[in-house]
């Protein structure tokens, strides 16, 4: 008797510590899902607020970014130089027309910038793949200034963009190079590669900092990069 008597007393504190803990666990959840409801709405306050920045509002900062991605647009991407003086570093570059197509691998769907046909109306009115300028222009030992049109330009001027003249460093020395041109400084180099066209900026050591990409390097790739380019809205 005084066995099962033990017995009892102990499966009577086995259980209520049982429900003390399931109670405790309970507490616990609750306060964790109460938390994670909380981060949630602000999640979701903090994007309401977000969208408010394309309300429309005057003098608002223009995000453009979802230009390049509407498969509705045509794109112009840079493909190679056709001409280029090196003593007055200015010259011209060839755009390859292009339009977004997407690709499929097993479970993966891309969106990738692919050559297209001309499709206006006449077609001998708009140039298919159009030659346009741009020049180079060194404001200072580590500062380089790439002017690229996207159309006509009847006169070439100062950007709006900018308060007064921009200035000018005479410290960037040309170099010849194969199937391009070099032009440096101390503080490092500016490579302009002609077919395909790149853009490369390396430091004094030669190590690359920074280079626009050409839409061949998407060729075998599974994260197609943005081209070097600009688009033409269709509306």
């Amino acid at each position: 008797m005084k066995g099962s008597l033990c017995q009892r007393n102990t499966c009577r504190l086995l259980g209520k510590s049982n429900s003390m803990y399931v109670l405790a666990s309970l507490v616990v959840k609750f306060h964790r899902l109460k938390w994670r409801i909380v981060v949630l709405a602000w999640f979701w306050s903090l994007g309401f607020t977000m969208d408010c920045r394309s309300s429309g509002l005057l003098n608002e900062p223009l995000d453009i970014s979802s230009d390049f991605v509407d498969f509705s647009n045509t794109y112009f991407l840079a493909d190679k130089i056709v001409e280029f003086d090196p003593a007055k570093r200015e010259g011209k570059i060839q755009y390859q027309r292009a339009k977004y197509q997407t690709r499929y691998a097993f479970n993966n769907t891309l969106a990738a910038l692919t050559p297209m046909e001309p499709d206006e109306f006449p077609s001998t009115e708009y140039e298919a793949n159009p030659v346009l300028p741009f020049w180079i222009e060194f404001v200072s030992p580590r500062t380089i200034r790439i002017r690229v049109f996207t159309g006509p330009q009847f006169v070439r001027g100062e950007s709006l963009m900018l308060v007064g003249p921009v200035p000018k460093d005479s410290s960037w020395c040309y170099w010849p190079m194969d199937a391009g041109y070099c032009y440096s400084n101390q503080a490092g180099m500016l490579i302009i590669r002609t077919n395909p066209v790149r853009f490369e900026i390396k430091d004094s050591s030669g190590r690359l900092l920074t280079q626009t990409h050409h839409f061949k390097d998407n060729s075998m790739s599974f994260t197609p990069i943005l081209p070097f380019g600009f688009c033409a809205e269709s509306i």
